[in-house]
């Protein structure tokens, strides 16, 4: 968890240095960020929600399988 959590401070950090440097409002965008990525997490519980009601748990082996096909992918293109 350390290293995630020093990834996460130093993007936060360079984010805060660039809405600076582009004379950003910062309290407009914050919403804007903090809305966004609501909105994104919510539509991903919901569909996690609703596969995982059908697929039971067939839901999670689904979930592993579609991850190694992301690697796989990753690992050929490059």
């Amino acid at each position: 968890m350390i290293p995630a959590v020093i990834a996460t401070s130093i993007d936060a950090f360079a984010v805060g240095i660039t809405l600076t440097a582009l004379n950003v409002k910062i309290l407009p965008s914050a919403a804007l960020i903090g809305t966004t990525t609501f909105l994104i997490a919510f539509v991903g519980v919901w569909i996690g929600h609703f596969f995982g009601d059908r697929l039971g748990n067939r839901a999670g082996i689904l979930g592993g399988v579609i991850l190694v096909l992301i690697r796989v992918r990753i690992f050929i293109m490059g």
